[in-house]
């Protein structure tokens, strides 16, 4: 191929080079890929748009993890009814876990998918069983598991079958079963596949209260400092975060969110933990929970989290609230400050008066 390319006659030679692209990726050589079709594109611009090249493109950079890139190629009017396209769509929806808008998607794909060359079908299976395992779709999630172990071993990591195959006995409530697969994966070789199946493991001990938390604690800790900085740090967070707040750990709880919006700010989890942390910020001190904390550590959650302070009428009921139990403990400075920001920054109209009378009287 990469002589045909080399020796074609200037007008048959981009073809050439788009057969060699497409040998590359189907070998899973994505850099190269990339620069052959770079060179086409190089050599003639009007290619760029073509849908065999872009979604060329878009498949180099899928398998580069590089998913970004690959939607930008993807969403493409040039695109809009490839049906090859359609399914790599519902690829990005899947690992952007919009899995509602990506089920039927895979779901009328099969015939394309089973098409696919080998590493290609990798990718396209394992976000199906994701999604349909999301969704609850146990029966094209077991068929998809069952083409999976069909595959050549060498093109995929060790235990990812039992991985998938807990999940799925998890899902159906076969637990010991699920148990008794994760422990299985958990001996792979492959780090990632060893990290989901202890995470999936002892999420499923604390579902089924079998372990201590403090335990459970300690695991999801170790898991997140092993795999700082991506998707499943956030993810053992998240899991924290619940345990957290059911010890009414506030402080902890908060922390999870701000360190996941640090990593990995649009990642869905994130944002569902950063949404569900805000409203347990707003639970903490609107609905008497905070009734608990001392004043002082009232204070110190509300200045550390104060990002966490939703917009609006009942943030401002928050820092109202908060003030009041300062001026309670005699901490009238600190009282005066949090309501001499509201009356600056937030309030309008009678709030504010009422507010700023409220100061006044702080102040004497």
């Amino acid at each position: 191929l990469i002589a045909a390319a080399a020796e074609a006659p200037k007008r048959e030679r981009n073809s050439a080079r788009l057969r060699l692209a497409a040998f590359y990726i189907a070998n899973n050589f994505t850099s190269e890929a990339l620069g052959v079709l770079k060179v086409v594109v190089a050599e003639d611009g009007g290619l760029a748009l073509k849908p065999e090249a872009l979604l060329m493109r878009a498949l180099a950079h899928i398998l580069s993890d590089s998913l970004d890139a690959a939607q930008r190629e993807l969403f493409h009017p040039a695109l809009a009814t490839d049906p090859e396209a359609a399914v790599w769509r519902a690829y990005v929806f899947s690992r952007s876990m919009k899995h509602q808008v990506a089920l039927p998607i895979f779901r009328d794909s099969i015939d394309i998918i089973e098409r696919s060359p080998d590493v290609l079908q990798m990718k396209l299976r394992t976000a199906a069983i994701d999604t349909a395992l999301a969704m609850g779709d146990h029966v094209m999630a077991g068929n998809h598991i069952s083409d999976l172990e069909q595959s050549d071993p060498e093109l995929r990591p060790a235990g990812l079958i039992e991985l998938y195959q807990g999940r799925l006995a998890e899902s159906e409530g076969r637990s010991k079963v699920a148990q008794a697969a994760y422990q299985t994966a958990i001996k792979s070789t492959d780090r990632q596949i060893e990290a989901e199946a202890r995470l999936s493991s002892t999420l499923l001990h604390r579902r089924l209260g079998d372990t201590e938390e403090e335990r459970t604690i300690a695991e999801l800790e170790t898991l997140a400092m092993i795999w700082r900085g991506g998707p499943f740090e956030v993810r053992a967070r998240a899991a924290l975060a619940d345990l957290y707040v059911a010890g009414s750990k506030w402080r902890d709880a908060f922390a999870q969110s701000r360190r996941a919006i640090e990593i990995q700010p649009d990642f869905p989890v994130t944002r569902k933990l950063q949404d569900d942390m805000g409203r347990q910020f707003e639970a903490l001190f609107l609905d008497g929970k905070a009734d608990a904390l001392s004043r002082i550590e009232a204070l110190a959650i509300f200045d550390e989290f104060r990002a966490l302070v939703p917009v609006g009428p009942r943030g401002d009921d928050i820092a109202r609230k908060l003030a009041e139990r300062l001026y309670d403990l005699d901490l009238i400075d600190q009282a005066a400050k949090l309501l001499a920001h509201q009356v600056q920054h937030r309030l309008k109209g009678v709030p504010r008066a009422e507010a700023s009378a409220r100061l006044a009287v702080m102040r004497l």
